[in-house]
């Protein structure tokens, strides 16, 4: 992470009420080896199967560490992509969230499914059948 807060950011928080996120010496940020995720998942007492299973995903990712994890590249390939789509960080997160509801759907429901190709569900169809 290398975002420095700024006083542009310190303004708009204060006007609007909200929070800033991902920035130096802000509540929601990195901390250690962690994300934000991270962050949250602690502070919140977070301890169910779904953010467990997906905050390795968003680590690695949010870290610049896809090496961590092999299911990575889906989460990155979608934030590097709405990145080009989108300028500001508003319109990205509206694009995003219904991924990372998917990517949050499918750490919780898919652990293990995996995905036949249609040649395979048929040549398995053929083999019951005989």
């Amino acid at each position: 992470m290398n975002n420095q807060s700024s006083p542009e950011v310190s303004a708009f928080t204060v006007r609007f009420g909200a929070t800033a996120s991902d920035m130096e010496d802000v509540c929601w940020s990195h901390r250690g080896e962690g994300c934000t995720v991270d962050s949250m998942i602690e502070a919140f007492g977070l301890r169910s199967e779904a953010p467990s299973c997906l905050a390795p995903i968003m680590r690695s990712t949010d870290t610049g560490r896809p090496d961590l994890m092999p299911e990575t590249a889906g989460p990155l390939a979608a934030s590097l992509r709405l990145s080009r789509m989108y300028r500001g960080d508003l319109g990205q997160l509206g694009a995003a969230l219904g991924q990372y509801d998917a990517f949050a759907c499918g750490s919780r429901d898919l652990a293990g499914w995996m995905h036949h190709s249609p040649a395979a569900a048929s040549d398995a169809r053929s083999e019951t059948m005989a």
